[in-house]
């Protein structure tokens, strides 16, 4: 990548815009990776594609910053008329969503916390989490009328003279300032206050010019070139810049992978797989390698967190493969794992994610694909609430999965995986059903409550009770709902919990 120094002057302003807009959101260690990879990112392809210049940087976006993931990263000179309109009018309609907003907290005359967005005018506006629109007008009445009681309840307030002085004598007198308490600086607006303020304002923006050009200058430091050659390595969180001898190179990193295929099939354990691939993927992003390689270490991860139920690593790999799937332009398993990501947020109900995940694939015009199509028909039904397709696409989804499956990972069945992520849906799924029957009806017979909860045999739904603690409202060949209604409303509540891993 070219110097910073040798770069026009309209792209040295659009990377100090961008760290100026990144800094003012007050991002967390995560977030501002993702932004700084982003922007390496475009910059690595305007560099290699000879564009530094040729691009015209006071209108290029950045996805992280104006897109809020629902625009793909390209160069603005790559793109058509039609494409730099609509490019456009996304961005503008993006920047009238509440939801995007950053907010802040505050407190008001009476104490009160009060949550407002850093670029909404002083009537305020209504918070992102209400469903209902409130108008400018409407809410800034509102206020007017509460801080006119307020201050009218306060008038009412008699105060009353201190028992200590007399009441006659207890007449508020002129106050005169203690000699000892007078300030000797200058007046607030005296010339010497204005002065330091002056340079105390030119202090303040001569530091933040240093903190971008430092950020600047961190996007040109060389990686760290491995010199290991260990096959098997524990990982270990990085506390310092990581030594060449400790980090092993692309070339003994496949040959690692090769050997956990191995593993995986003669049944090695998954605390000792999920160690091996973290270790694997720390070792290519210190070198910062991005290749068709590193999409297949995190997708062989990915795949293994599946298969074991590991949903805070398969958060984490997906979020990798996002930004990869951007770079090797050219991977054969993006649809396979767009799906499951699509899947993952179906689980974890982040309807904000699926909405940008359904704008990307109608951009692409992907809706054709076998992984697509299943993953967008299963949310349909979910989000309908209609039982029967769910039911059908369920079946559909566990046939599909049953062709073939082998317990050789590399000749493991893609279904497979998908039907992992699916199953764990239909348990969530599954507990929502059963408390809408146990509400809506008295007793049931336990052939209709299996199909209903989409489980194979009656046999699993009788473990399924004892499980749960339910036996005991079995009654022969029924089930008593309306005395289960505490105890299913109960699980219920337990799985709505999502830890900061993105773990049920």
């Amino acid at each position: 990548m070219d110097n910073s120094k040798n770069w026009p002057p309209a792209l040295q302003l659009f990377v100090k815009n961008c760290f100026t807009r990144a800094k003012k959101m007050k991002l967390d260690d995560t977030k501002s990776k993702q932004f700084k990879s982003e922007l390496k990112r475009l910059l690595k392809l305007a560099n290699e594609e000879h564009k530094i210049k040729e691009n015209e940087w006071e209108n290029q976006y950045l996805p992280f910053l104006d897109g809020y993931g629902r625009l793909k990263l390209q160069l603005w000179c790559n793109l058509t008329k039609e494409e730099k309109s609509r490019v456009k009018d996304t961005i503008k309609k993006l920047q009238n969503i509440p939801d995007a907003k950053v907010t802040k907290k505050r407190k008001n005359l009476f104490g009160e916390s009060e949550s407002e967005s850093e670029s909404e005018s002083e009537s305020g506006s209504e918070p992102a989490s209400q469903n209902k629109q409130v108008s400018k007008d409407t809410l800034a009445s509102v206020k007017k009328v509460k801080l006119s009681s307020a201050i009218a309840s306060l008038k009412k307030v008699k105060r009353k003279p201190s028992p200590a002085v007399p009441v006659e004598t207890a007449k508020i007198a002129p106050l005169k300032m203690d000699s000892r308490f007078r300030s000797n600086s200058p007046e607030p607006f005296s010339q010497d206050r204005l002065a330091a303020r002056s340079q105390r304002f030119h202090r303040e923006l001569k530091a933040s010019t240093k903190d971008v050009s430092y950020e600047m200058d961190k996007l040109h430091m060389a990686p760290v070139v491995g010199t290991c050659s260990v096959l098997e390595k524990k990982y270990l969180r990085l506390t310092s810049q990581p030594k060449p001898e400790v980090v092993r190179p692309q070339h003994i990193l496949k040959k690692t992978l090769q050997l956990l295929k191995g593993k995986v099939n003669d049944g090695a354990t998954y605390n000792y797989l999920c160690d091996q691939c973290k270790s694997m993927r720390q070792d290519l992003t210190v070198q910062n390698i991005q290749t068709e390689f590193t999409v297949e270490v995190y997708e062989f991860h990915a795949r293994l967190a599946i298969k074991f139920g590991d949903l805070g690593e398969l958060n984490q790999c997906q979020s990798q493969l996002k930004i990869l799937y951007e770079i090797v332009r050219h991977a054969t398993n993006m649809p396979e794992f767009s799906s499951y990501r699509f899947l993952y947020c179906i689980l974890t109900d982040n309807t904000v994610e699926i909405d940008g995940i359904l704008n990307q694939i109608s951009l692409d015009n992907s809706f054709d694909n076998e992984f697509t199509k299943r993953a967008i028909g299963l949310f349909e039904s979910i989000l309908t609430a209609d039982m029967n397709r769910l039911e059908m696409a369920v079946l559909d989804i566990r046939a599909l999965a049953a062709e073939g499956v082998k317990r050789d990972y590399l000749n493991e069945n893609q279904f497979f995986y998908f039907n992992c992520l699916t199953e764990l849906i239909v348990k969530r799924e599954r507990i929502k059903i059963f408390s809408l029957l146990c509400r809506s009806y008295r007793v049931l017979e336990l052939t209709y409550i299996q199909k209903q909860l989409l489980f194979p045999s009656i046999q699993e739904l009788h473990n399924y009770l004892i499980e749960q603690k339910m036996e005991q409202f079995v009654m022969g060949t029924t089930f008593v709902c309306h005395k289960s209604k505490g105890a299913v409303e109960q699980i219920r509540a337990g799985t709505r919990k999502i830890d900061i891993k993105g773990q049920l």
